[in-house]
């Protein structure tokens, strides 16, 4: 171990050492001291913060401080352009870091790898999904130090009470059992106490140390403004990007959520012809498409980002003035987390709903095809056992709800 961990792992003057010389702040934010000071002790930890409260450091920082002593430590991120963000800030500092994802081809699959198992690397971000490849879990199995941290971000989607449930992450608590990782941190933006025990339930953890925030955003003005119907959110939306941008003298960037691909599209198209830099991002551009729309948003190249709930998550853009969302959320909870995109450097932004009666009845039609009737299951599955071979196409038109 290297003198300058001699004081141990979970000094506080360690902490800040790192905390000055890898990502060059002066200063840590309210809560973020106790949650690094308990892990790198190696407590189990489930923090809840609200988003902007800089939950990222609490694993980016201490993973760069294990690595002083050899250790890897493994990200789990349930979107590549939550880790894409992450990786090139934490690369721009000099952290030996990457993600593993489908967004690799296979060369460059096989090159991150080998790299797991030559001891090349800080830190590797992958989804909960690539817990299903034998290949990964034998890198792990096979580099040369420790597994000294695992941190699984957007924690609550482990649970089924939580409101972004994804079942791929209930591999999580069989891999934690195989690869016994010195650390393991949980962390979350919204987290109910079921949720909260449900995650502990999950991942196998015995007494973990909680670290609860509030979720006061007090620089956040949020506001509703009933709208006319969806002709009448356009302008709306044009007006308050406009009028922001006046304001700041072309400085800050927003973004506008919308419930659908199609309604993201109208939104960004109509926003174009009004002279505005905006880019529509959802789940039907492939990864390479949105790839480069995110940079451009980061880099400043676009102001405006009109997306679906698939950008977004962990996304750290600090001058984010105005969110809009032009149309209802499925849970608070999912609000909560896009709104709290706003005002991350910890300046006053605005967030606004556009809210018109219609925009329930959408979310009770989204909600309604994410669950189909168990008689038209039962019929799919009477068919597929008589006919095993049918392909996606060869399949009749069940009356299966689409996405508007």
């Amino acid at each position: 171990m290297s003198d300058a961990l001699k004081g141990g792992l979970h000094a506080e003057k360690n902490i800040r050492r790192v905390l000055a010389a890898s990502f060059g702040f002066d200063d840590l934010r309210p809560g973020q001291l106790e949650v690094m000071q308990d892990l790198l002790s190696g407590k189990q930890v489930i923090s809840v913060m609200p988003t902007g409260a800089g939950k990222s450091l609490c694993y980016q920082l201490p993973a760069t401080l294990l690595a002083e002593a050899k250790g890897l430590s493994l990200v789990v991120s349930p979107l590549i352009a939550l880790m894409k963000d992450q990786v090139d800030s934490l690369l721009s500092r000099g952290v030996r870091t990457a993600a593993l994802t489908s967004a690799a081809n296979s060369a460059e699959q096989s090159e991150i790898l080998a790299g797991i198992c030559s001891g090349a690397y800080d830190i590797i971000y992958v989804a909960p999904e690539r817990f299903h490849s034998q290949r990964f879990m034998s890198a792990l199995r096979s580099t040369p130090g420790e597994l000294a941290l695992l941190a699984i971000d957007e924690a609550h989607c482990i649970s089924e009470w939580g409101h972004d449930f994804r079942p791929a992450y209930r591999l999580l608590g069989q891999a934690i059992q195989e690869l016994r990782p010195q650390r393991l941190l949980a962390v979350t933006a919204t987290a109910t106490p079921e949720v909260r025990v449900d995650i502990a339930k999950q991942l196998g953890m015995s007494d973990p140390a909680l670290h609860i925030r509030g979720f006061a955003r007090p620089g956040l003005c949020f506001a509703v403004e009933h709208c006319g119907g969806p002709k009448d959110k356009s302008p709306r939306i044009i007006e308050k990007i406009k009028r922001l941008q006046t304001e700041n003298k072309g400085a800050g960037s927003a973004l506008v959520y919308a419930a659908t691909r199609k309604n993201a599209e109208r939104h960004a198209t109509e926003l174009s012809a009004a002279k505005v830099r905006a880019r529509a991002y959802h789940a039907g551009l492939d990864d390479l498409h949105r790839g480069a729309i995110q940079d451009e948003f980061m880099n400043g190249d676009i102001d405006v980002i009109v997306a679906t709930n698939a950008f977004g998550m962990g996304v750290d853009k600090t001058d984010v003035r105005l969110v809009i969302h032009a149309d209802l959320t499925r849970s608070i909870e999912a609000y909560y987390q896009e709104a709290g995109r706003a005002g991350r450097d910890g300046n006053n932004a605005d967030c606004v709903l556009l809210f018109n009666h219609g925009d329930v009845r959408l979310q009770e039609f989204l909600i309604s095809a994410s669950f189909p009737s168990a008689a038209l299951l039962r019929s799919l599955w009477k068919l597929l056992r008589e006919q095993p071979g049918l392909r996606q196409e060869e399949l009749p038109d069940f009356n299966l709800p689409g996405s508007p």
